[in-house]
């Protein structure tokens, strides 16, 4: 089991909308996600995704939107 140090990103509500990880913490996720077999992937339905530039993407969003709440 890997002690992961995840730090959420939140809305003004407290809601989680997704987890920074340090990047040595994402390596050995990849590493031990690569170690399963494919069809322990495919039964567990397994999804790395949202991309960093996905996620990245939607923190922009997030910072616009409460940038643009601050000013109203």
């Amino acid at each position: 089991m890997i002690n992961l140090n995840e730090r959420y990103l939140v809305d003004a509500q407290g809601n989680r909308l997704g987890v920074f990880l340090d990047f040595a913490e994402y390596q050995k996720i990849l590493k031990l996600l690569e170690t399963l077999p494919d069809e322990t992937i495919k039964e567990k339905q397994i999804n790395v995704s949202p991309s960093l530039e996905e996620l990245l993407d939607r923190a922009a969003v997030e910072k616009q939107r409460l940038i643009g709440e601050n000013y109203d």
